[in-house]
Parts: structure tokens; sequence; C-alpha cells
């Protein structure tokens, strides 16, 4: 058998472009098909509150598809899938401006304010976890120092509860690993703040809002566990503090930091209903509708790609008397083209497709044989199992030699950049003896594959 030409792949490479451009979109109406739209839900039962004045996105938490909202000596489970609410066991410690955080589908509260007559002091340091399955409760190691009106954001199985109030200190970043019961210290905020919104994407933790040693002054701090190292994103288009951030997965809609409500410190702190979109692959902005009731210190959850907004104030009250500003609304947003995953949540979820040249199926007359293949994305290794044996890594296309007659079988692997496995096809082909093979010339064949193509939905 003689080999005409060469096996020819096309190497397709577009580099994604990344911007600090800030791009600010009027809101748009609602449209007909339910996105980029809000819906009021079931209020909250009678006598319970979220967040506060100075916990921004303290107060709820998402397991398995159900929503806890937590505050004082109250926790209610939210069902969204019958718009219902059900008392469950409260905290062991009531109080209020806590962090709160998931992590291994438990709930963790840390910190907050509880008045204590004997230490003539708010503030705590205790650390409790509730179990969602079991509808319990259980004391973990207490954090470093007494905290109120921190975040608290996971990565991995550590909560990073950062900034808030404690003796003039809201730069602290401290560390709770769930595994061993453990806390440590990281390196703090660069910038200080108090009433910020936080959320983990992509492994890092962002946390935006405005300083505290700088009114007005707004920022995007971003926290990279990895190295321990703070980095600055694009500033959102509306400077706002005490509101809540939620993250959408990718899996339903794009792949964003939703940054909720709020208050601007212009006159009369006016409580904002924007609803701010943040891409943290490209650093920019932009706006949806806005919520159908103004309000700050409201917390957020986020399940199946939709936002769960709960609670918060209508307007700053005088003489720190919330009682008379505080809401019990549900209100619901579902984003722009939803129902459509992100391109960068398809990309980071399927595997790489690897497929075999033709020309290796048949048989050959001689004991050398190329393996030629093609894959569809960048990829981190590649190897192959020659007859079911262990694997071989190789870099790409690589010449096969020393079989022995008969029947084989072979199958390449590769892992994507993010973790995914792809498998080629069995391929069968035969070595016998014979008259000299002519080998074809070995080519690259890994395609490194980069478009994103984001779709708009026609209206």
């Amino acid at each position: 058998m003689e080999a005409n030409s060469a096996l020819s792949v096309v190497l397709l490479s577009v580099a994604l472009l990344s911007s600090s451009l800030f791009v600010y979109v009027e809101p748009a109406l609602a449209v007909a098909d339910g996105e980029n739209s809000w819906e009021i839900k079931a209020p909250m039962p009678k006598g319970i509150t979220v967040g506060g004045p100075g916990a921004a996105s303290g107060g709820v938490a998402a397991v398995d598809g159900k929503i806890y909202v937590m505050h004082s000596t109250t926790n209610y489970l939210y069902d969204p899938e019958n718009d219902s609410w059900t008392a469950k066991t409260p905290m062991p410690t009531p109080r209020i401006f806590f962090a709160i955080a998931v992590c291994q589908n438990k709930i963790y509260v840390m910190g907050g304010w509880s008045w204590n007559k004997t230490t003539n002091s708010g503030a705590e340091a205790i650390n409790e976890v509730y179990d969602p399955y079991t509808d319990t409760w259980e004391t973990k190691a207490p954090m470093l120092q007494a905290r109120l009106e921190s975040s608290a954001s996971v990565v991995g199985d550590e909560i990073y509860v950062i900034g808030g109030r404690l003796q003039n200190d809201p730069f602290s970043n401290q560390v709770y690993n769930v595994t061993s019961d453990s806390w440590c210290t990281k390196k703090p905020l660069p910038y200080p703040s108090v009433g910020f919104a936080s959320v983990a994407i992509g492994g890092k933790i962002y946390i935006m809002g405005e300083r505290s040693d700088k009114a007005g002054v707004y920022f995007n701090q971003i926290y990279d566990p990895r190295n321990d190292s703070w980095s600055m994103g694009a500033t959102m288009p509306k400077g706002v503090r005490y509101a809540a951030a939620g993250v959408t997965t990718g899996s339903l809609a794009l792949k964003r930091i939703d940054l909720v409500g709020g208050y601007h410190g212009g006159l009369g702190f006016l409580a904002e209903s924007t609803v701010q979109m943040y891409d943290p692959e490209k650093d920019t902005w932009t706006v949806g509708q806005p919520m159908p009731t103004p309000r700050y210190g409201l917390a957020v959850a986020v399940v199946d790609d939709r936002l769960y907004a709960f609670g918060g104030y209508s307007y700053w009250a005088p003489g720190g008397d919330y009682s008379h500003v505080s809401n019990n609304f549900t209100e619901v947003y579902t984003p722009f083209g939803y129902g459509t995953p992100d391109p960068v949540y398809v990309l980071e979820h399927t595997p790489p497709k690897i497929v075999l040249a033709p020309s290796l199926n048949g048989s050959s007359t001689n004991s050398t044989v190329p393996l030629v293949f093609s894959v569809d994305k960048a990829v981190s290794w590649i190897g192959y199992s020659l007859d079911g044996q262990r694997n071989v890594t190789v870099t790409g296309n690589v010449t096969l030699t020393g079989l022995h007659s008969g029947t084989h079988s072979i199958i390449v692997y590769a892992n994507d950049t993010y973790g995914n496995m792809g498998a080629s096809e069995t391929m069968i082909f035969s070595v016998s003896e014979g008259f000299p093979w002519t080998v074809v010339a070995v080519v690259s064949a890994v395609a490194v594959v980069g478009t994103v193509v984001f779709l708009k939905r026609r209206r």
C-alpha cells in the first residue's frame, strides 16, 4: 500500500481578547421570553429579616437547590421550586452582621454581632456550622479575632473571611480550613472596606464596594489564594456599598458576577435598584433590568443561574432604628440569554475530541505504523494505550515501532487545561509480513481551538 499524500491538519488558533474597557448599557426593558427580567415571589414570613445596614451579603445560603435565610433567632428554608417557606432550627448563638458561606454542602456562620453585657462588646468570634440534611448545628474552631460585617468566600476546602469591623481593622484576611478545623491569616486587603459584596469564581475572590478611608472611592479588589496576592479589576459603573452579589455559573446563563442593589453615598444615601454584571474573563461591566424594589443591605442567593434577592432596607434610617424601613421582599432575576450555556462554560466542561487518521484503520505489512490524530482544543497531556496496556505519554503524533504480526487496538487519550479527559474511538489494525510498506509523513496534529461565540437570542 502506498500513501500518495500526507494527512492535512488545519490548526485554528484564535486569541481571546481581554480588556479593561467599561461597557455601560442603558437598562433594557424585560422581553417576552423572560430573560433580563424580575419576578416577585412569596415574601419572607412575618418577623424574618436579612442583611442589615452593615451586612452586605450575609444571611442567605443555597444548598442543593434550596435557600436558607438566617438572621438573629430565625432560620427558614425557601424552596424556589414551589415558592414556599419552612421554619428550621435556628443557629445556637443568635446574632446579626455575620459572614456566611457554603462548603461541602454545609453552611458556616462566622462572627457577627450579639451584644454581651459581661464583656460590653458585640463582636463575636464564634463559628457554627449547619447541616441542612439533618437540620442540626455544630460548633467549630472560633475565628482568630472577633469580627462583624465581614464577608466569607469559598475556594476549595477553605473559607476566606475578609474585611469587616474590629477595632478599626478592616484589612483582615482570616482563612478557615474545613478539613483540619483550623485558622490562619493571609495577605490583608490593600484597601480597607466595610459593607462590600464578595464572591468567589474561577478560584479567585472578588471584593466590590467603597473604601472605608475615602468616601466615594469604589473598587474591585481581586484576591488569588494560589499565590496569596491581590490585584485590581475594573470598577463598577455605578458606585455602591452594601450591595449583594451572586455568581451565575454559566450552565444556564452567561458566567458573570451579578452585583445587585446597594446605596450610593450621595445626598440622602439613596437605595439603588441597579443590576451590574461583571465578566471576570474580560474585566468588563454591563447592566441589566433594575430590581422592582430599590434596597441595600439585602442578601442574594443563586439557584439554577437565577438570582434570588431577599430583604434589605429601603433607605438609611436616622438614629439607627431600621424597624420601619426593612422589607420582606423576595424577588428573582432571570439573566440575559437564560437557557443557553456560556461558551466559556461549555469549553470548561466539554472533554477534548480526539480523531484518529483513517489511514491507521486496516492492515500493514510493516512493523512500523504512524499514529496520526487531531485534538480540537488546548490540552495539558496526551497519551495512548496500545492493546489495552498502560498509557504512554506523547506530545503529538508518533510512530509505533516493533509491532508484532497480528491484530492490534489503540486508543488515544487527552486531558484539557480544565481537567476534562477525552478519548478517541478504538482503532483496530493488523500487522503481517509482506512487501515493504511506505510510511505516511508524520505531521503536527494537536489543534488549539480558542474560538468563543456569543449567541444573541432573537427578540
